[in-house]
C-alpha cells in the first residue's frame, strides 16, 4: 500500500505537467530537467558524505563508495532519489519525443509491462500518463466522484491486502498483474479524492503554498537523514 504512494507522486507530477503546459514550451522544460537534475545531484552528494561518515575513513572505503554512488547515479536508482531521477528521465524523453498526450489504452499497456518487466523508467511514465488523462479530463470533481473513487480506495486498499498476506489465491502470474493493477487503481483513487477536496474545499495558501510546497520536497529528500538520527537519538 506504501508503495502507492511514489505512484500517487508521479500521477501529480504529470498532472501540473499537463496543467502548467511545461512540455509545451522548450524553455519551460529545459528549466524544468534543470531542475529536477540539481535537484538529484545536490542531494545525492549529500547523502555520500553522510555514508562517508559513517563509513572508515581510508581510501579504498571511500573509493568504493564513490564507485558505488556513481553506478547508482548513472542508473537513476539512488535510493529514494530514484523518484526526481526517473521524473528527469521520463520527461526528457517525452520532450524528445513530443509526447504531450496520453490514451488510456497507452496506460493499460504500461501497467501490464510493468506487472511483467518491473523498471522504475515504466512506473514514471504511467504515473505522468495518469495525471496527464486526469488533467484533460472533462469529468466534475464532486460529491458524487468523491464518494465512488473513496469507495474504490478501499476496495483496491482490502485486495492489496488479500493478495499480499495470501487471503486471495489466484495463480503467481495472474496474482502479480492484479497486484500492479491495484496499486495503481489505490493511487489514482487517491489522487482524485483528493482532487474532489480540492474543488469542494478549497485551501487558498497565497504566496505561502510556494514555500509549503518546498518544504514538503525537503522533508521527502531528507527523510532518511531524520529517521537515522532519530533511532541514534533513541
Amino acid at each position: 500500500i506504501v508503495k502507492s504512494a511514489v505512484r500517487i507522486m508521479f500521477i501529480y507530477s504529470g498532472y501540473y505537467l499537463r496543467k502548467n503546459n511545461i512540455l509545451g514550451e522548450h524553455d519551460k522544460t529545459q528549466k524544468y530537467l534543470k531542475h529536477l537534475g540539481t535537484m538529484a545531484t545536490v542531494w545525492v552528494f549529500f547523502y555520500f558524505l553522510r555514508d562517508v561518515g559513517y563509513s572508515e575513513k581510508t581510501w579504498n572505503a571511500v573509493n568504493e563508495m564513490i564507485q558505488s554512488t556513481m553506478y547508482d547515479y548513472i542508473r537513476f536508482d539512488s535510493g529514494h532519489f530514484w523518484f526526481v531521477q526517473n521524473l528527469f528521465l521520463a520527461v526528457a524523453i517525452m520532450f524528445v519525443f513530443q509526447k504531450k498526450h496520453f490514451k488510456v489504452w497507452e496506460i493499460i499497456f504500461l501497467v501490464v509491462l510493468q506487472s511483467c518487466y518491473y523498471w522504475n523508467l515504466l512506473c514514471a511514465l504511467t504515473g505522468i500518463g495518469i495525471g496527464f488523462v486526469l488533467a484533460e479530463s472533462k469529468k466534475t470533481f464532486d460529491k458524487e466522484a468523491l464518494f465512488i473513487w473513496l469507495i474504490t480506495a478501499m476496495i483496491s486498499a482490502g485486495m492489496l491486502c488479500g493478495f499480499s498476506y495470501g487471503w486471495i489465491h489466484v495463480p503467481f502470474v495472474l496474482e502479480n498483474m492484479l497486484i500492479e493493477s491495484m496499486k495503481y487503481v489505490l493511487a489514482v483513487s487517491v489522487a482524485v479524492v483528493a482532487l474532489c477536496m480540492d474543488a469542494l474545499v478549497p485551501i487558498y495558501f497565497g504566496s505561502a503554498g510556494r514555500y509549503i510546497r518546498k518544504l514538503s520536497t525537503v522533508a521527502y529528500l531528507s527523510h532518511n537523514i531524520f529517521v537515522e538520527f532519530t533511532f541514534k537519538v533513541a
